[in-house]
């Protein structure tokens, strides 16, 4: 995927993909980070936000997450607002059936658990060892 395909809206452009609960776990481990957004100055004493987006190519096309963040205490650094998640990824139950809107955003909350998103928002951020929330 090209950088210019990172930014969060345009994750709201790509084609739905649609994946299965089981996929979803799997898809996981193929996920990258495809772009980032940091809103402050690390030596300013305002906390600092921002956007990231994650993302794969799959055999339904690309997929993506993209999320805002915060930090609500020097270093802690989480997402600004859980239920606000940009993705193009439509899960369905085996029997085929589409998830709620909640409980969509329930499975991909689990995936960006699972990644590594907050160390790498402070790698760039220059802060060694962040402290998550």
């Amino acid at each position: 995927m090209q950088a210019a395909a990172a930014a969060p809206w345009r994750v709201l452009a790509w084609t739905p993909v649609r994946v299965t609960v089981d996929e979803i776990e799997q898809i996981v481990t193929r996920l990258e980070e495809m772009g980032e957004s940091v809103n402050d100055d690390p030596d300013a004493e305002r906390l600092g936000t921002g956007q990231v987006v994650w993302g794969a190519q799959v055999d339904g096309g690309p997929i993506g997450l993209a999320w805002d963040w915060c930090e609500v205490a020097k270093d802690v650094i989480t997402m600004a607002n859980p239920m606000m998640i940009i993705s193009n990824i439509e899960i369905v139950q085996k029997k085929g059936e589409v998830l709620s809107n909640n409980e969509r955003l329930l499975q991909l909350n689990n995936v960006i658990h699972e990644l590594r998103w907050q160390e790498r928002v402070s790698e760039r951020r220059g802060v060694s060892r962040p402290r998550t929330s």
